[in-house]
């Protein structure tokens, strides 16, 4: 039995590979293509084209890798449905649910590989090619006011603030200049280098500033240390309005959660995308749990029928993920409901399926 387990596990993960690289280079080149015009119509160099992709590919193999979990079962069970090897086996008393548990045991730990993979490689990997889609793709466009770099806000009627980077996790600006303009003249202008929030006095600490005023064309300036100002927005504020879920890991979009939380606020996309990282990277073991009842229940002369099963399979599951997320980010269903109800319900379909299989 130990030499089975091995021979499936080995044919499963050899597939497993093919099918990972054939679909990743599917996803680039429909990528390229869709990217195409937006390439040409900048002036993006190619090697900063090829950093591009080398930053999205992360994004494209966690894509991939449920997908290529269900085709390499069906690929792997398929093949010996084909050739009478399960039946063979049955015949000798060993059924399908002991033949198949390695695969299980696989499925497993490709979702908990998924879910570091996901959260250490990924979000990081999307962070820089966000850079460079801004850089390039939304030049003159608003959405680079809402970037993490170039920020700009009104503090009041005749304040305005703005920042040159934004630091989430340090709860940090740097670089700033806050402006007072009264009928279009500039009253005064302070400039840092370093602006950082104090979560115990609930204001801006700004640790050196140059404070610069006009008085009848008269230029004073006024160079000083460690000030701390009421802005009437805090670090949340900047978060909720600059930042992606998809940009965060786990731990920080938790952290964040409980932020808005302590802050009475409710805003439940955040919420729905940090349970989403767990349900989505327990995709893997559904999509290996379906994928034996499909191979096996085939007839072997309708191999492509099984794949064709699985696909379907996938862009149904996928659909109901995106529908209960929908669902979540409206306040129509609870959040961890939202996302988690849909693998419950494919996974009590997978072991009904998985429990009637037959050959």
């Amino acid at each position: 039995m130990k030499y089975l387990d091995k021979y499936i596990a080995y044919h499963f993960l050899i597939k497993f590979i093919l099918i990972m690289v054939g679909l990743l280079i599917i996803i680039i080149l429909i990528d390229v293509i869709d990217h195409l015009g937006k390439f040409i119509d900048t002036d993006i160099s190619k090697l900063e084209i090829i950093i591009y992709y080398l930053y999205s590919i992360p994004w494209f193999i966690s894509i991939g890798i449920p997908i290529s979990c269900l085709i390499a079962t069906n690929f792997c069970l398929g093949f010996l449905n084909k050739n009478n090897e399960i039946t063979a086996l049955k015949a000798s008393g060993i059924s399908i649910y002991r033949f198949t548990w390695s695969l299980l045991i696989i499925g497993l730990l490709i979702s908990i590989f998924s879910f570091y993979f996901d959260n250490f490689f990924v979000t990081s990997s999307l962070n820089q090619r966000s850079e460079i889609e801004i850089k390039y793709f939304h030049k003159n466009k608003s959405k680079s006011i809402k970037s993490k770099k170039n920020i700009y806000r009104q503090i009041s009627r005749n304040q305005f603030l703005s920042i040159h980077r934004f630091f989430s996790k340090k709860n940090e600006a740097s670089n700033i200049s806050i402006q007072n303009i009264n009928d279009n003249n500039l009253i005064y202008r302070i400039d840092a280098p370093l602006m950082k929030w104090n979560e115990s006095t609930k204001l801006w600490d700004i640790p050196n500033y140059t404070l610069r005023s006009w008085d009848n064309d008269v230029e004073y300036i006024i160079i000083s240390k460690d000030t701390s100002l009421n802005l009437n927005f805090n670090p949340i504020d900047l978060a909720r309005e600059l930042l992606k879920p998809e940009e965060m890991n786990y731990l920080e979009l938790r952290k964040f959660v409980e932020k808005l939380k302590e802050n009475g606020i409710h805003e439940p996309r955040w919420e729905v995308n940090l349970h989403f990282k767990t349900a989505f990277a327990a995709t893997s073991i559904l999509m290996i749990l379906l994928g034996i009842p499909i191979a096996i229940r085939q007839k072997k002369s309708n191999f492509a029928m099984s794949i064709g099963i699985s696909i379907l399979f996938i862009f149904l599951y996928y659909a109901s993920l995106k529908f209960g997320q929908s669902m979540g980010v409206s306040g129509q269903l609870d959040p961890f409901i939202s996302v988690w109800s849909v693998n419950l319900l494919y996974f009590c379909l997978g072991l009904i399926m998985f429990f009637k299989a037959k050959t």
